[in-house]
């Protein structure tokens, strides 16, 4: 996991993941906080694909701690804020990881580490960490969770 502030910090990061997706990344985040675009989902280079969401933030479930074993998330916020709660996947299996989708749920079993995400800051999750997102106050939220193979992780 790497949480830090996208203009100061993405350059830091090239050692952790490819540099060429990362500059693509930083770059579609610049043209995407200059004019928001739709909800949906945006291809931003080879191994990188971008989901764009609204939603209203929510209480946390201790029961949906989601993780992925194929790509890691890149998740930024463009508009509000919201926490996302970060554990070891150990608990109890609730949804069945779907490889399709790339997704799974358990129960969290250990007191969470509660990142805060505002606009201009970002969290990279690594393939198996887990993460409940979207938790708040019931905000409204524009987030863009930019999905990288695992094997641009270097």
């Amino acid at each position: 996991m790497i949480y830090d502030k996208f203009e100061d910090g993405i350059a830091r990061h090239f050692g952790s993941v490819d540099a060429r997706a990362l500059g693509a990344v930083a770059d579609t985040w610049r043209k995407f906080l200059a004019k928001f675009p739709e909800p949906g989902r945006y291809d931003v280079c080879d191994g990188v694909y971008c989901t764009v969401q609204e939603y209203d933030s929510r209480p946390a479930d201790p029961c949906k701690l989601e993780y992925h074993r194929e790509y890691a998330d890149i998740q930024t916020i463009l508009s509000g804020h919201e926490e996302v709660w970060c554990a070891p996947i150990d608990g109890e299996t609730v949804v069945p990881y779907d490889a399709g989708r790339d997704i799974g749920f358990v129960r969290m079993n250990a007191r969470p580490t509660e990142i805060r995400l505002d606009p201009g800051w970002w969290l990279l999750l690594e393939p198996g960490e887990g993460h409940m997102p979207c938790v708040g106050d019931g905000s409204k939220v524009v987030k863009v969770v930019f999905k990288l193979e695992k094997k641009l992780l270097v």
